[in-house]
C-alpha cells in the first residue's frame, strides 16, 4: 500500500492552487454552476453539494465539522446554505490559513473557524458536531479505522457523517491504489 500524503505534500499543493488562475479556469469549465467562491480542491459539483446538504439534514444553529476541509470552500458553502456554524479541520497549515481568510467570501467570519488537526485526532471535544462531512479527503487518512472512530467520537448522538470519495468503476480494481478501494460500510460499522 502506498503511504498516505503528508501535510507537507498538501501544503505545497495548496500553496500552488491558491495562485493558479489556470486551475480556477478548469474548475469553471468543469463545474460552471458551482459558485465561484467555493473553489474546491476536488471536482465537486453544485449538484453533489446540494445532495450532501440534503443528506446532512442540518438545521439553523447547529454545528458542522468539515474533516479534511482543505481551503474550506465546500464546508463554508454547506454551512452558509444551512445557517449553521462550521469548524474545519485539516492537517495542512497552509490550507487552514487559506480557509480562514476565505471565510469572509461566505460572510462566515463570525460563524466559521478552522484548526490544524488530523483526521485521526481532530482535537475537537466529544459530541461536538451535529454533522460531519468530508469531501474527497477521508481516504487520505493514515489509519482509516482510527479516522472513522474519530468522526464518530466528535458527532453528537444521532449525528450524521457524509463522505464523498473517489470510487473505482470496478470494485477492487487492482490497478488502483488500495487506499481507493475502501469498503466504507464495513469500515464505518467496525469503527463504532
Amino acid at each position: 500500500m502506498s503511504a498516505p500524503p503528508t501535510a507537507a505534500d498538501f501544503d505545497q499543493n495548496f500553496s500552488m492552487v491558491g495562485a493558479s488562475a489556470g486551475l480556477r479556469r478548469v474548475w469553471e469549465l468543469a463545474t460552471p454552476d458551482l459558485p465561484s467562491e467555493v473553489e474546491p480542491f476536488s471536482f465537486v459539483s453544485a449538484a453533489l453539494l446540494r445532495h450532501v446538504a440534503q443528506a446532512l439534514r442540518l438545521s439553523p444553529g447547529q454545528t458542522l465539522a468539515d474533516l479534511g476541509c482543505g481551503r474550506g470552500g465546500p464546508g463554508l458553502w454547506l454551512a452558509r446554505e444551512a445557517g449553521v456554524s462550521l469548524v474545519g479541520v485539516d492537517f495542512s497549515p497552509v490550507a487552514i490559513d487559506q480557509a480562514t481568510r476565505r471565510a469572509a467570501l461566505f460572510g462566515a467570519t463570525a460563524t466559521a473557524r478552522f484548526i490544524v488537526g488530523d483526521l485521526t485526532s481532530t482535537s475537537l471535544p466529544d459530541a461536538h458536531a451535529d454533522a460531519a462531512v468530508s469531501i474527497d479527503a477521508f481516504h487520505f487518512a493514515a489509519d482509516l479505522a482510527a479516522a472513522a472512530a474519530e468522526a464518530r467520537r466528535i458527532l453528537r448522538p444521532g449525528g450524521r457523517l457524509v463522505l464523498t470519495n473517489w470510487q473505482p468503476k470496478v470494485r477492487d480494481d487492482a490497478r488502483l491504489p488500495r487506499r481507493l478501494r475502501i469498503g466504507w460500510q464495513r469500515l464505518l460499522r467496525v469503527a463504532g
